[in-house]
């Protein structure tokens, strides 16, 4: 008895059950690559979230005054170490917003080794509460005499406020950093920070 073959009818069936199980099978395929895709992008994020928190907690924390903020960036006081009550651009901090970095850059004066105090001291202006801080940090990169480190990198937003009208006289502010992931969305992160030790620079 011969064995009868498969319709047209009965092929075509077959090939199109294959071919909505190949599809269905590819999707589940692409959803979950995409889901890790976006699990580590969204873990990156949040790595690079937590460690910029730390970067930043490290100069607040003994920071004596938030000297200005705009769209550059923001400036502190970071400590008195002349102990004279006015700020000098050694005891100056400035934080770089780099948009097309995607960065935020901490910098910051460091005066030739061998110096004798005497020099260091001559050298070591004060930023006058009328001056703008990020110009003096200018004045001093054109000299040679500042470093830069990276506070933050992956960065697709930030914006600074605090809670005084002027700056100086706020105690508090607050960061608010986008931190951009594999899936190119933005996963933001916002850090209030304090200073123990606030006061105005005469």
């Amino acid at each position: 008895m011969m064995k009868r073959g498969l319709t047209t009818l009965e092929l075509l069936v077959a090939l199109g059950v294959t071919s909505i199980t190949g599809l269905g099978v590819a999707t589940v395929i692409t959803s979950v690559s995409r889901g890790v895709t976006d699990m580590n992008g969204a873990r990156s994020a949040m790595q690079r979230a937590a460690t910029s928190h730390a970067r930043l907690r490290a100069y607040t924390d003994t920071a004596l005054c938030l000297l200005a903020q705009d769209e550059r960036g923001f400036a502190l006081w970071a400590h008195d170490e002349r102990t004279n009550d006015v700020v000098n651009v050694s005891e100056l901090r400035v934080f770089w917003i780099d948009g097309e970095a995607g960065e935020v850059r901490t910098e910051f004066v460091v005066f030739p080794e061998g110096m004798t105090e005497v020099e260091r001291a001559a050298l070591d202006l004060v930023v006058a509460n009328a001056e703008d801080p990020f110009t003096a940090m200018l004045a001093q990169r054109a000299l040679g005499f500042t470093r830069q480190t990276v506070l933050a990198d992956g960065v697709g937003s930030v914006s600074v406020s605090h809670t005084e009208r002027d700056p100086r006289d706020s105690a508090r502010f607050r960061v608010r950093v986008g931190f951009t992931d594999a899936g190119e969305g933005e996963r933001e992160l916002l850090m209030a920070v304090g200073m123990p030790e606030h006061r105005r620079p005469l």
